[in-house]
Order: structure tokens, then sequence, then C-alpha cells
């Protein structure tokens, strides 16, 4: 008899519980038709600024994990002085060709002078860094430059 007490009385919960359940899931989908009632608040004025003006916000709340007020960190601004490069003027340069068999070996014109580069070679401060039969690539005072072979 104990048994049968304890099961129509845990019956009884479980109904209440589920009923619950069932009615709250009932009233959010077949919502009430009272409307709510719209409160305007017509004192508002909007405040006039100039288009200049800024406004910051200062936080001054406790830091939550510090427990220290917040305060921004100001640095000094430094200004990097630019120095002005001169640009780098090259010598008169003209790729002539590759010597046939060779296509390692480039005659390069430097100044009137006629000079057989290879690749990472350098004569008068001019040096070979690429080259195909089309074109090379020279550097000259840290500048690079491609210079096409003249028809």
């Amino acid at each position: 008899m104990k048994n049968k007490n304890r099961t129509y009385i845990l019956l009884v919960a479980v109904t209440a519980v589920w009923g619950t359940i069932g009615y709250k899931l009932y009233s959010n989908m077949n919502p009430s038709t009272e409307k709510a009632m719209v409160i305007a608040n017509t004192d508002f004025k909007r405040i006039q600024t100039s288009k200049g003006e800024q406004r910051t916000i200062q936080p001054d709340y406790r830091d939550p994990f510090l427990g220290k007020i917040y305060r921004k960190k100001v640095r000094p601004t430094t200004k990097k002085k630019t120095i002005k490069k001169d640009p780098i003027i090259f010598p008169p340069i003209e790729f002539i060709g590759i010597i046939s068999g060779n296509t390692n070996s480039f005659i390069i014109q430097i100044n009137g002078q006629q000079e057989i580069f290879k690749k990472g070679q350098t004569h008068q401060g001019v040096m070979l860094q690429k080259g195909d039969t089309k074109s090379v690539i020279i550097r000259y005072k840290g500048a690079s430059k491609t210079i096409t072979r003249m028809q």
C-alpha cells in the first residue's frame, strides 16, 4: 500500500509540472489582445552643437578585476623626422643582349662602355640582379631598375 501512495503523489506532481509547462507555452503562443500603452516623452530637446565640437567620455569607473579606478595612460606624442633622400640618378645604361650559348652572361653598356655581366657581378657601381633574353634588373646605389633590351 505504501508504493501505491507514493505513485499517486508522484503522478500528481508530474501532472502539475507538465501542466505548468503546457500553460506557459500556450500563453506565449496566444498572447492576450490587450494593447500595450505607449508613453511618449514630448519634453525632449536636442542640444545644438557645432560641427567642430567634440565630446569625449571620461571613464571614471572602477575596474572590476583590479579594484582600482581606470585611468588612461597619456603618452607624449613624438613626431618622426622625415629625411628627404636625394633621388638616385642612374648613369646611361643600355641592355645590348646576351652571349649566345651562355644564358648567364649579359652585355650591358654603361656610360658608353660595354661590359659583360654575370648574375651578382658589379661594374662601375652597377650590379646585375636578374636577367633573361628580354630584360635585366640592375641595382645602383640601393635602387633597382628594369632595363629592356634594345632592338
